[in-house]
């Protein structure tokens, strides 16, 4: 191969690559930036590799098209994906910045604000539950309890019979259930709260 065939290569399927670029740019949030990608990967292609082994890419086939071809999709679609691409870096962080804007006003937060502490939530949630297991359940029903909710272990683990275990084990589902459907009414009405 030679530099005529890579030239007349890159005419032929400079649509096809445009369009490839232009669907990738628009996709990833660069709009009305495809040509430039384009232009961006080809001037790697071909100003900044080693031009043997540009025509070694062009001689070699690769399903229907040859490794060329698909190497430089491949470059379209890392550098228009990609943030930290020599796309991003050189052309969009060059781009300029509209003086008349101004981002004094934006509120900027720290994400680190808006997570949620799950492993504490559960820590609360089971305290509130051995509480609430301890005022309302029988010494049994809360053996049973235990084994079932704070152990997470099965019922039929423990020694005794089933079926007396678990209508008892029914019954303290029923109070706490009870239970708890008064707290959510307490919570919803903060005058019960207040005068408690």
């Amino acid at each position: 191969m030679t530099d005529k065939d890579l030239d007349q290569y890159i005419e032929k399927n400079y649509r096809k690559f445009l369009d490839y670029a232009n669907f990738h740019a628009s996709r990833n949030g660069l709009t009305n930036l495809g040509s430039e990608l384009l232009n961006f990967v080809l001037e790697i292609v071909l100003g900044d590799m080693d031009r043997g082994k540009v025509l070694d890419l062009l001689g070699r086939k690769y399903g229907n098209y040859n490794e060329l071809h698909t190497y430089i999709l491949g470059m379209i679609k890392i550098n228009a994906f990609s943030p930290r691409s020599d796309f991003h870096r050189k052309v969009l962080n060059r781009l300029p910045i509209d003086d008349n804007v101004n981002v004094s006003h934006l509120l900027l937060t720290d994400e680190t604000e808006m997570q949620r502490d799950i492993s504490g939530d559960v820590v609360r949630e089971m305290n509130v539950l051995r509480l609430l297991s301890s005022r309302v359940l029988n010494d049994e029903e809360l053996r049973l309890f235990n084994q079932k909710y704070i152990k997470m272990d099965h019922l039929s683990n423990l020694e005794g019979k089933q079926e007396v275990m678990y209508k008892i084990m029914n019954g303290a589902d029923e109070k706490l259930k009870a239970m708890v459907k008064f707290c959510q009414f307490l919570v919803k009405d903060k005058a019960a709260v207040m005068e408690l």
